[in-house]
């Protein structure tokens, strides 16, 4: 049944998660805000979660830590799901490998053979897809932050498109793109770490 759910929820689009979790948890249940930033959305660098936690103000971290949850969760689920899968795949074909029998039958620990062996030889493809999932991320912000009315480079994003703001859409799928190729870049080094194997 949870897997069931989990591929429901991974497949959904994310408007459609997100104004089912206003409906869910606003509406319903009442755990959360529908929309906005916080009581007091105006802070000095913009990041009202970072900027109430310098001034020590907890409620205020408290009110934008709410605001927030929903929209990541929205934006989350469905590359997580996804790199849950590959990465249960490959932890499930490394787990049955000869070298990890091997290091099994020398004695060592399963904690040693998890962290060692197993862990480090699964990963990449989990990486790989990570930084494949960054740009279906960036897809859905644009129509996450409409719904949920957040300030984000989204939300700018579609503001300048129906004025034809031709610098404001460049900049943004300029900042985008690179972030994107600079996330990419870092993954390729995470995996050159975790397995020395691409290192020859």
């Amino acid at each position: 049944m949870f897997r069931g759910v989990m591929l429901l929820a991974a497949t959904a689009p994310p408007f459609l998660l997100a104004l089912g979790g206003i409906v869910l948890f606003y509406s319903q249940l009442g755990w959360l805000p529908a929309s906005g930033q916080g009581a007091d959305s105006s802070s000095p660098t913009g990041i009202l979660l970072l900027d109430s936690l310098l001034h020590g103000d907890f409620a205020q971290f408290g009110s934008a830590f709410s605001h927030l949850v929903m929209p990541a969760l929205v934006l989350a689920i469905a590359p997580s799901v996804a790199i849950g899968r590959v990465l249960r795949s490959s932890l499930q074909a490394t787990l049955t490998a000869d070298h990890v029998r091997t290091a099994r039958a020398k004695g060592l620990r399963e904690i040693s053979v998890l962290r060692k062996h197993v862990a480090r030889n699964a990963i990449g493809p989990g990486l790989s897809m990570g930084g494949l999932q960054l740009g279906f991320m960036f897809a859905g912000t644009v129509v996450v932050e409409q719904i949920f009315s957040w300030p984000g480079i989204g939300n700018y994003l579609a503001a300048s498109i129906p004025v034809s703001d031709f610098p404001a859409i460049a900049a943004v799928t300029l900042v985008l793109g690179a972030f994107y190729i600079l996330v990419n870049a870092v993954v390729d080094i995470l995996q050159a770490l975790a397995d020395p194997r691409l290192n020859a």
